[in-house]
């Protein structure tokens, strides 16, 4: 009852309601907390950032690789709109990440022909020499994560203070500190990495993959 409410604030447009109820919620498990996330995403899908939205999608899924808390329609409707948040926010590792989990489900065909279509089209920015850029911010945490798509990377832009770089890979971890003057290349025999940028909390910059 205490989700519908939120749920109708959310529609009504009452924003004030809708993040009180929100905040009113009593989450005691992990299904729960699944729902009030996803009800968290309407909001933030009215009154918040594409980045706060992708962040509440992906609480809501759990980094599950099968439907598990949320039912399986409500499931793959959270994947779908979680891949079109990371492909708008050109999080385009995160988004076949995600097509991994979605690929397995249950989908209408003209859906998986549109998401098989924007799947092909980030693995040919994979293989090509095209460079592109994304913002990047150091949260509250000291810490910024993103899926690489490339092999070569470097980080400049910067408005603040990053301290290092580490790397966790599928064959390896590494760290090291921050040079802003370097490029940096990713071995293939380390196989997908995960960028963290270990930061000031606040700082801003930007990761251009090429």
């Amino acid at each position: 009852a205490a989700y519908q409410d939120a749920l109708d604030a959310i529609e009504a447009g009452d924003d004030s309601a809708a993040a009180a109820r929100l905040d009113g919620l009593d989450v005691r498990n992990l299904y729960e907390d699944a729902f009030a996330s996803l009800a968290r995403y309407r909001f933030l899908a009215r009154w918040g950032s594409k980045q706060q939205q992708l962040a509440a999608l992906t609480r809501a899924v759990a980094h599950e690789r099968e439907q598990r808390y949320l039912p399986p329609e409500a499931f793959v409707w959270a994947l779908r709109q979680k891949f079109a948040l990371e492909t708008e926010l050109q999080d385009f590792g995160g988004a076949l990440d995600t097509w991994d989990v979605l690929r397995a489900q249950t989908l209408e065909p003209p859906v998986r022909a549109a998401l098989e279509r924007a799947v092909a089209d980030i693995e040919a920015l994979r293989q090509d020499d095209r460079a592109f850029a994304v913002s990047g911010r150091v949260g509250e945490n000291g810490s910024w994560f993103f899926d690489l798509l490339k092999r070569r990377f470097h980080i400049d832009r910067v408005a603040g203070e990053i301290a290092e770089l580490k790397l966790r890979c599928a064959r390896d971890y590494v760290l090291f500190r921050y040079r802003p003057e370097l490029e940096y290349e990713v071995a293939e025999r380390v196989g997908e990495c995960l960028l963290e940028v270990v930061g000031t909390p606040g700082t801003e910059f930007r990761l251009v993959q090429s």
